[in-house]
């Protein structure tokens, strides 16, 4: 089904009946309604009722004359809402000249030639139709802009804000109407970027204070726009703050302990392996702490996996306090924890492992139960070590060695520890393929 499309209305505006009635029977245009008015108030009185998509206008009224009536219609309905086609017997160049200074868009002498006057009829209405079509698609095209939930913004060369988006305004004027506050400020200085490289914004990403207070990254993204001679820059600031918690989200659960908000064995193991390529580039040291809770199943048994939880989660907030700025704690696996003590040597570390050892043991009180815990904890520094792998294998070795002498006991290896014991395949001590 094919919508109805309402044919162009056409004013003619002559005196003459004849050449109204020559005008329905000749001017045959496909489309268009022909309108009759024989003065200027008729042809006024046709224009406020029918609101005509183009006029023809005598130059000679009874009333009045086409070139006045003809310069009071440009006051209120310009070229693009109503086009005007002067027909007249004026041949002479003052009175062509008047038309076009009345505001007529074109000007056609009589007697009529018709194959031209439907000519220039069917050009004037195409025209019409084409700025109305563009006029719409600009008014669509600025209400998308507008309303886009991307902050986008043009500048001129030297990164003045020309328009903003409510968007834009929104993220960094506030809720103020209007673009003006933005209009003539420097975007660079709004962001605290400098220029970029030919452009009047650097691009990328970058951490803005919103004007509620609140920070948000943005990807920033800057184009040229030419048309004619004239160019301006398009600039999208797009919010990615929420992507970005995302993604720090996801990175945080690969690699923290959900329970102890620890680093888990992938981080710690990344930085051990970090600090093994570092120590002798720098002539720096390191040691490793490798800590085994005494009877934690004993915890589990007695009082449920929550409170062992609970008990976990404590031992993981005072291993954490005891270490020194830049040390990293980590839940291993299990009731097992590891410390790496960077640029610290080896009699240091066994101070902060006796340390570690006596808070520890300080009792923990969970849901009206008392537990007296005790660690086993083995140390091992990177002196002659030949990987990280190793480093950790010989604290891991330490720290049997005190479980076998008791648990609740502290060993450095070398000082009577046996060799690395042997671990199962599915022992969680291996490193990842």
């Amino acid at each position: 089904m094919v919508d109805r499309v309402d044919p162009d209305q056409i004013v003619v505006v002559d005196d003459d009946d004849a050449l109204q009635t020559l005008m329905r029977h000749m001017l045959r245009v496909p489309g268009t309604s022909l309108i009759p008015a024989s003065s200027g108030e008729e042809a006024l009185a046709a224009i406020r009722r029918e609101r005509p998509d183009l006029l023809l206008l005598d130059a000679i009224l009874p009333d009045t004359t086409g070139f006045e009536l003809c310069r009071r219609l440009r006051e209120e309905h310009p070229s693009e809402e109503l086009p005007i086609l002067m027909i007249t017997a004026l041949q002479d160049a003052a009175s062509v000249d008047a038309a076009f200074a009345a505001g007529a868009d074109d000007y056609i002498t009589k007697p009529i030639n018709w194959a031209v006057l439907r000519q220039r009829v069917t050009r004037l209405l195409a025209t019409r139709r084409s700025r109305n079509e563009l006029a719409t698609t600009e008014q669509v095209m600025e209400r998308l802009i507008e309303h886009a939930p991307d902050a986008l913004l043009s500048l001129d060369d030297a990164g003045t804000v020309l328009t903003a988006n409510r968007a834009a305004r929104r993220l960094l004027v506030g809720t103020r109407p209007g673009s003006s506050a933005l209009q003539g400020r420097k975007l660079s200085e709004l962001l605290g970027t400098e220029a970029g490289a030919g452009a009047p914004v650097a691009e990328g990403e970058v951490a803005v204070r919103a004007a509620d207070g609140s920070v948000h990254a943005l990807e920033v993204s800057a184009g040229q726009v030419s048309v004619g001679r004239s160019s301006r820059w398009v600039v999208i600031l797009r919010d990615v703050t929420d992507r970005k918690r995302g993604e720090d989200e996801l990175r945080r659960q690969a690699l923290y302990d959900p329970l102890t908000e620890l680093p888990n064995r992938v981080l710690f193991l990344d930085r051990l392996e970090q600090a093994m390529v570092r120590a002798p580039r720098e002539g720096g040291v390191f040691c490793v702490l490798f800590i085994d809770l005494d009877d934690f199943k004993s915890v589990n048994d007695q009082a449920g996996h929550r409170v062992g939880d609970d008990y976990l989660a404590e031992v993981a907030r005072r291993l954490r306090s005891s270490l020194r700025p830049g040390d990293t704690a980590c839940r291993y696996g299990g009731d097992e924890f590891c410390a790496l003590l960077d640029g610290c040597g080896a009699a240091d570390a066994r101070a902060l492992m006796e340390r570690i050892r006596e808070i520890l043991t300080q009792p923990i009180t969970l849901e009206g139960r008392t537990f007296h815990p005790t660690a086993s904890i083995g140390l091992a520094s990177c002196d002659g070590v030949r990987s990280a792998r190793e480093v950790l294998e010989r604290a891991d070795a330490a720290m049997y060695e005190a479980k076998r002498a008791g648990k609740g006991c502290c060993r450095v290896y070398g000082e009577g520890s046996a060799p690395p014991r042997p671990r199962e395949p599915s022992d969680p001590l291996r490193f990842p393929v």
